[in-house]
């Protein structure tokens, strides 16, 4: 079960400094691809994990899976879909996880699940709506596992 709001995701050291990073890059707008790509931002990219709405289909699409998460995960999913992927049970929230940072919101979230028959781990992640070449329908998160 996603547990949203999450107070150890909140409160994680290094989604503390992504939010605390973005916050200083952009206030309260909206993060851009482009800031991504800048030097203080580099730090976070193992973490990052890139998603695009696809309209048409009513499903999201990686766009990035960083190295930390594909160790995680025993894969890359970059260029997975959701419905595609194993996330069993908690595969609804995810999308929700997307649904609620696409329209604005930060989201803090941490989840305990088994990826692929892998040994259960315990993630927190914020996500949040991200711009890129000037259309709003994508997110990034930050998702640290311990």
């Amino acid at each position: 079960m996603i547990i949203q709001n999450s107070k150890e995701a909140r409160e994680h050291p290094v989604i503390k400094e992504f939010v605390q990073l973005v916050r200083e890059t952009v206030g309260d707008g909206v993060i851009d691809f482009s800031h991504l790509q800048a030097y203080p931002f580099m730090k976070f990219w193992p973490n990052f994990s890139l998603v695009e709405y696809l309209e048409n289909e009513d499903d999201f699409r990686s766009i990035m899976c960083g190295s930390a998460l594909a160790d995680a995960f025993g894969r890359d999913q970059t260029g997975k879909k959701i419905s595609e992927l194993e996330f069993g049970e908690i595969k609804d929230g995810m999308r929700q996880l997307h649904f609620d940072a696409l329209q604005g919101e930060i989201v803090y979230a941490s989840c305990t699940f088994a990826f692929q028959n892998r040994e259960h781990r315990k993630w927190h992640q914020v996500k949040m709506q991200m711009t890129h070449s000037g259309r709003t329908n994508e997110t990034v998160a930050v998702i640290v596992f311990e």
